[in-house]
């Protein structure tokens, strides 16, 4: 698919990979890659609110000044609430908002869940958007039930794709010698940041403990920080990967672990429960070390990987970019 007319798109995102962490954003990275790929023609602005606390009021004040200038783009697509806010101060170009998930639900600031009062007062106001952009996408459809009743028939959703050219099955003995795990040693993976208390790394560790019990030798590995082209190796070594995550919108790990047809057990997140159906292998469990310790030994004692490269080709990114690149025509005023 090609996109009509050689779509123009501004791109707005404060995730995009970095020197320092190259899989941060890295989501966004792709997906602009494929509808380029499509034929769009894309340009970047990245908002580095990170390393810069100025950041969002100088792109704040280019926005409001693009009011009074004639505008080479015909859409922009702003990742993120915050970058929707930014996006929307400019009146003459359509903005089409996409959430990634803690703009809607907020951010946790500890492992009991609890949102802070500023994160709840964003996660209010970026659920509003919907009045002032001429389109959203969520992640799932769960995330879309955060938007108004209103606004829910005019979004689209969509979760980000997988490049399965990349993500894909390695024998597990071939990925452990070229990473130089043990070939016998039973290994969880947990793919996501370790201080970062959405994520319950506490509940993975706990649960593996449990497990040494009866499973001995079983190791918890930590997937974060690596370089992003080793991910669908460590994936392809790993027995299973554990995700007892508090909130997600549609994470991007458990898709690409599927792609490597490696066993998850997950929280009833975002559109886990979706991902999981029917795959082979796999368990949406309770956000306990116990239950998660039960659904790991279910899942060694099979002794089989799932089969969740085949249920999930639908979510290959060549199929987001041209669902994407259809929602760009229709927002545009050139589509």
């Amino acid at each position: 698919m090609t996109a009509a007319r050689e779509l123009r798109v501004l791109c707005l995102t404060n995730m995009w990979p970095r020197d320092d962490h190259a899989g941060y954003g890295s989501f966004v990275h792709s997906q602009m890659d494929s509808v380029a790929r499509r034929g769009v023609r894309v340009t970047v602005n990245v908002i580095d609110g990170r390393t810069n606390k100025l950041a969002y009021l100088g792109a704040a004040l280019r926005f409001i000044g693009r009011n009074w200038r004639s505008q080479p783009y015909d859409l922009i697509h702003a990742h993120t609430g915050h970058c929707g806010v930014v996006a929307s101060l400019q009146r003459r170009t359509p903005v089409v908002v996409s959430y990634v998930g803690y703009d809607l639900y907020g951010t946790p600031v500890d492992e009991s869940g609890r949102i802070s009062r500023k994160s709840a007062l964003e996660a209010w106001l970026f659920r509003r958007l919907p009045r002032v952009v001429s389109g959203t996408i969520t992640k799932s459809r769960r995330m879309e039930q955060l938007l108004p009743t209103h606004a829910q028939g005019g979004n689209l959703v969509l979760p980000n794709g997988v490049d399965r050219a990349r993500f894909r099955p390695v024998p597990k003995d071939e990925a452990r010698g070229r990473l130089g795990w043990p070939r016998e040693t039973p290994i969880a993976l947990f793919a996501a940041n370790p201080t970062n208390p959405r994520k319950r790394y506490d509940v993975a560790s706990e649960a593996v403990a449990v497990c040494q019990k009866s499973v001995p030798g079983i190791e918890l590995r930590v997937c974060w920080g690596v370089d992003p082209v080793d991910v669908p190796l460590l994936m392809s070594a790993a027995d299973v990967l554990v995700h007892p995550s508090i909130a997600e919108g549609s994470p991007n790990v458990v898709k690409e672990a599927l792609a490597c047809d490696l066993p998850v057990i997950a929280t009833d997140v975002g559109d886990v429960p979706e991902l999981l159906a029917g795959v082979r292998n796999c368990h949406v469990t309770e956000r306990t070390p116990a239950a998660f310790a039960e659904a790991i030994r279910e899942v060694l004692r099979s002794g089989d990987r799932s089969d969740g490269r085949a249920k999930t080709s639908p979510l290959s990114i060549e199929n987001v970019a041209d669902e994407l690149v259809r929602f760009y025509a229709r927002h545009s005023p050139r589509g």
